[in-house]
């Protein structure tokens, strides 16, 4: 079984909020949480830890995704909040 691998991000987007989040690919943790008004999940973390290396913050890259929550009327959309 594969371990968990977590993210942390901010979110700064014009006239709302500063949002700072962690997100993480075991299924028994956070995976998905909402922010203005759309459902952001996390796919996946790159690449897998390395035994015989460490791996720096910068060789890591995440794979994401939204979806709108239409109750809301906001979705996010190549970084911009949109109605």
């Amino acid at each position: 079984m594969a371990g968990n691998a977590a993210a942390e991000f901010l979110i700064k987007v014009s006239g709302f909020p500063e949002e700072r989040f962690v997100l993480n690919t075991y299924p028994n943790f956070e995976q998905e949480i909402e922010i203005y008004g759309a459902w952001i999940r996390l796919l996946d973390v790159k690449p897998e830890p390395i035994s015989t290396r460490q791996i720096s913050s910068e060789e890591y890259s995440v794979r994401l995704t939204n979806r709108p929550n239409k109750s809301k009327g906001l979705f996010c959309r190549n970084g911009k909040v949109e109605s």
